[in-house]
């Protein structure tokens, strides 16, 4: 029987990568700007392991997953070829591309633009190598992100031997927006990284960003709690009921626990309240989550706080709302830009940065 890859090229992928005149070099290398993950000796992690596993073995685990990951260079090489190991859970509902792939961004007039996804291949690994071609040797300044719900153990970046490799960081100094949250806020299910809302917020916004988002274990545990509010931050983003809206009793109590622990840390930051999206399947669960969620930004309302509530049962609204997710619940992409454009409506409205 014939594969697709064999019909139609356009579906073909490179499983290995045959260049002449290759120079490969360690993502550790000091050529790179990596932000939103650090490496710890042996994967790539998003908070430090010894936080994670108290707060449980759920985040203990997806805190090696890498949403949020970023590595940034300017380059003259005509392309960029990549070599990857590490894990992956490879879902039935999410592209291999989002959970273990890794987008390309060029920085142009600006702004950040997409152009191509290092595609892996369809094995039960993240260990891969993929090569996106440019076709000339000008300068350009790239950001890679990282797979939102695979491992990297180990990351190395080819160029051609002849061109030259710079680190690029387009961030202003202090300003960091971090969300925490549940699958939604990891980037289940979308198919790129890059498509995740917290990436495309901060793509618009020009702001470095760090995603605690937990799949199934966003339960405000009090010491989430304490590590979330210790952090430096300019913006924080509260996407957190999702994973404990079978519970309003507990949610009631760590709700508004997270964001008091925060607010006294950081007194004058914006923080953005999140609901969790409207779906039909859920929907007398969520008004009750919703009203739970509302009750601590009212209540930091009247306190004169610099809070801002986004109202998750108008992200997938109109027309189109049942096209926002691929299961009643995990946003595809377009529900990802519906979100995204709610939380840059609180951002641009209240010229938060």
């Amino acid at each position: 029987m014939a594969k697709i890859s064999e019909i139609d090229k356009n579906f073909a992928v490179v499983s290995k990568i045959e260049k002449e005149n290759i120079s490969w070099l360690s993502s550790h290398s000091d050529c790179f700007t990596v932000k939103g993950v650090f490496f710890d000796g042996y994967c790539y992690r998003r908070m430090p392991g010894e936080i994670a596993e108290k707060v449980s073995s759920g985040v203990a685990y997806l805190n090696n997953h890498t949403s949020g990951g970023r590595i940034l260079f300017e380059t003259d090489s005509p392309y960029v070829a990549l070599s990857t190991k590490g894990l992956t859970d490879n879902m039935p509902h999410m592209p291999f591309t989002g959970s273990k792939g890794f987008d390309l961004y060029l920085f142009e007039n600006g702004e950040f633009v997409y152009y191509r996804t290092f595609t892996p291949t369809c094995e039960k690994t993240a260990d891969f190598e993929n090569i996106v071609e440019f076709g000339d040797s000008r300068k350009r300044k790239i950001m890679i992100h990282f797979p939102l719900y695979g491992g990297v153990s180990e990351l190395n970046l080819g160029f051609d031997s002849d061109s030259s490799v710079e680190p690029f960081n387009p961030y202003k100094e202090g300003e960091l927006f971090v969300y925490y949250g549940s699958s939604i806020t990891q980037g289940g299910c979308a198919s790129r990284p890059g498509n995740n809302f917290p990436a495309i917020v901060s793509r618009k916004t020009m702001s470095d960003f760090l995603c605690l988002g937990f799949s199934g274990n966003a339960h405000g545990e009090d010491e989430m709690i304490e590590y979330i509010a210790n952090l430096p931050m300019s913006v924080f983003v509260m996407d957190y009921d999702h994973n404990d809206m079978g519970e309003p009793e507990k949610l009631a109590v760590r709700h508004p626990k997270l964001y008091n622990a925060v607010r006294a840390k950081h007194p004058d930051i914006p923080i953005i309240i999140m609901s969790a999206p409207w779906s039909k399947e859920l929907e007398a669960m969520k008004k009750i989550s919703r009203k739970v969620v509302f009750n601590t930004y009212e209540n930091a309302k009247k306190n004169g706080d610099n809070v801002y509530f986004a109202d998750g049962m108008n992200f997938f609204s109109g027309e189109y709302a049942d096209c926002a997710t691929v299961d009643g619940c995990h946003p595809n992409d377009y529900g990802f830009v519906r979100m995204a454009e709610a939380v840059l409506k609180v951002i641009n409205e209240n010229n938060l940065i």
